[in-house]
């Protein structure tokens, strides 16, 4: 697959009342396969320098599965919620997440994608997030 697109990713996470935000920017690939949409990039971890790769699979459902690396996938769908096994520098963690919003305006040239959801740990609500991702051709 081809970097041959700009992805910008914000993200907010909300614990206990108090908002984290980052913004990242980065060449990544994006792809349609049989309606289903592919945003591929890899990110370098600033402290052991490894390489990681992250796949966001938007399905024609409005299902969305984020993959890091080759963990199985958080899947992220509205009025369902899903448990996976999270990575994490200290090892797995088993989280569910409950999707409450997934705005999809992607088109064959690109555009956004706003997930908005809550990791729960033993039933219990860890953090909310969003997650903006905008993607337009090089």
């Amino acid at each position: 697959m081809e970097n041959n697109y700009n992805l910008k990713i914000k993200t907010t996470q909300v614990v206990e009342s108090e908002a984290f935000n980052m913004n990242f920017e980065m060449n990544a690939s994006y792809v349609k396969i049989n309606e289903t949409r592919y945003i591929s990039y890899i990110q370098v971890d600033e402290d052991t320098k490894n390489k990681l790769r992250t796949t966001i699979k938007i399905k024609p459902d409005g299902v969305v599965t984020i993959i890091k690396g080759k963990s199985e996938g958080m899947i992220l769908e509205i009025g369902k919620t899903h448990s996976c096994n999270y990575p994490t520098p200290f090892g797995n963690i088993l989280l569910e997440v409950s999707a409450f919003k997934i705005a999809n305006s992607l088109s064959d040239d690109g555009g956004e994608l706003e997930l908005q959801y809550s990791l729960i740990v033993d039933g219990n609500e860890l953090s909310k997030n969003t997650l903006n991702l905008t993607v337009k051709e090089i």
